[in-house]
């Protein structure tokens, strides 16, 4: 029981994290693209999710080469936050938009977002990869597959009812996008500067 609530917790903050996966679902729902886009973008980054769980599996969860390239990760991923945010305070100044990509794009969009996000890799190789390989080394391989799952499936039902609500609000007002910019760039660059902060 102790390990599903890990699971639920630790997959509610994901969902509500500000990190660039989630950031960029939020404008395309407020952009209201197609719902088969935004569940390729989402499939994209859980297909990357479900590799690193795989690789941390095999590397053996904390390992050495995790603690090595962790600060390396943090940098990479500050540079890549901070250019979402100009990405997307350049972005469009009304609430229109062109017409979206094909939905195909939206999964490797998504899966590429979540590749340059260190976050993940972060969270697997260093906390939920010990926790998962600590369960299944000590033979309670159900429970290592409910952490996995119930973490997955709220991190990712949870960016879906947002992306969800965030759409339904856009088109009440479709105005909301341009301020929207204000909001969203503002928060990746502090994540950059937190990440970068965490390093000294």
């Amino acid at each position: 029981m102790i390990v599903l609530y890990e699971a639920l917790v630790m997959g509610l903050l994901a969902a509500v994290a500000p990190s660039p996966h989630n950031l960029g679902l939020g404008l395309m729902s407020l952009r209201n693209e197609k719902s088969a886009r935004l569940v390729a973008f989402c499939l994209g980054a859980l297909v990357l999710d479900l590799g690193i769980v795989m690789a941390c599996l095999f590397l053996g969860g904390e390992t050495t080469l995790a603690k090595t390239y962790a600060p390396w990760l943090r940098v990479a991923g500050s540079f890549f936050y901070l250019s979402m945010a100009i990405k997307i305070l350049r972005g469009p100044r009304g609430g229109g938009s062109a017409a979206p990509p094909s939905s195909g794009g939206g999964f490797i969009e998504g899966a590429l977002v979540q590749s340059c996000n260190p976050n993940p890799f972060l969270f697997w190789f260093l906390v939920g990869g010990p926790r998962v390989t600590g369960l299944w080394a000590e033979g309670r391989l159900s429970s290592a597959a409910a952490y996995v799952s119930v973490f997955l499936m709220v991190a990712y039902l949870g960016k879906g009812l947002l992306a969800l609500i965030s759409g339904r609000v856009s088109r009440g007002r479709p105005r909301i996008l341009v301020y929207s910019r204000f909001v969203f760039s503002p928060l990746l660059a502090a994540l950059a500067v937190i990440n970068l902060l965490k390093l000294i």
